[in-house]
């Protein structure tokens, strides 16, 4: 798939529970490293803003403004020295109708290049650049298996080692999916929600609408909603009888339960 203006990328791994201190760090991992492979393959534009999500069952990261493809550039393709490359009366050597050759050019086609301050016979070749689509399809899978934990575990997936087995991979660019597989998993435009759904498979149309369908499903995945909406319904129980929450010696107990739930709640 191709995509002919910039477009938005959306990458959801999903996983068995995660320990809550590891719900942050993976979510890190996941975008840093998406984030330098967009970057050095000049997709990812100024302006394109990184969104992260996190719960114990999926590590998500949407970024806006991908471009559709990776800039063009030249490859430099040197041959025999200058000085060997031409005898005498500016006749083609053996040399320079051995590099033609190989490079599958007429002797004409060669000019002069520079490669650490020497001249050189050689081509310069323009390259084009490759589709977002084909440079995620290579990027995201070594995301996926490069995933590790403060303590790893293995399962059924060859190559996959990380804190819980992971068992899902949505990757869209805009309504596109990227097909990749890592470890025997496939990706798709397919998420699961709650285990007790009456269906907990939802299949994504498009990028922009991974968020929006997890928190129809019941899901919140921003850890800074999940903390609020504890807080917030904590201090008005405890306002109810005339009490409040401490949250300076609360916090580590808060900090945990955001990552413990995907749907929080005070009790």
């Amino acid at each position: 798939p191709e995509i002919s203006a910039p477009g938005t990328l959306a990458l959801e791994i999903g996983v068995e529970e995660l320990p809550p201190h590891e719900v942050g760090r993976a979510v890190e991992q996941v975008r840093a490293g998406l984030t330098q492979g967009l970057e050095e393959a000049g997709l990812l534009t100024e302006g394109g803003e990184v969104h992260t999500y996190a719960t114990p069952r999926r590590v998500i990261v949407v970024i806006g403004d991908i471009r559709p493809r990776e800039p063009d550039t030249e490859q430099v393709v040197k041959g025999p020295r200058l000085a060997a490359a031409y005898d005498a009366d500016g006749n083609p050597t053996k040399a320079l109708l051995g590099f033609a050759r190989g490079q599958g050019v007429d002797p004409s086609e060669v000019g002069t290049v520079t490669v650490g301050g020497g001249q050189y016979a050689g081509l310069v070749r323009p390259i084009a650049g490759r589709s977002a689509a084909r440079v995620l399809a290579g990027l995201l899978p070594r995301i996926v298996e490069g995933l590790r934990a403060e303590k790893n575990m293995r399962w059924n997936a060859p190559g996959l080692s990380f804190a819980r087995p992971i068992r899902w991979v949505l990757a869209l660019l805009d309504e596109y999916e990227i097909p990749f597989e890592a470890g025997g998993l496939v990706s798709g435009r397919i998420t699961h929600v709650h285990r007790t759904a009456t269906i907990s498979d939802v299949s994504i149309p498009d990028a922009g609408a991974l968020i929006p369908a997890l928190r129809a499903h019941g899901v919140e995945p921003a850890v800074e909603r999940r903390r609020s909406q504890i807080v917030e319904t904590a201090g008005a129980l405890a306002a109810e009888v005339s009490g409040t929450i401490d949250l300076a010696a609360e916090r580590p107990l808060v900090e945990e339960i955001v990552n413990l739930v995907e749907e929080p709640v005070a009790i």
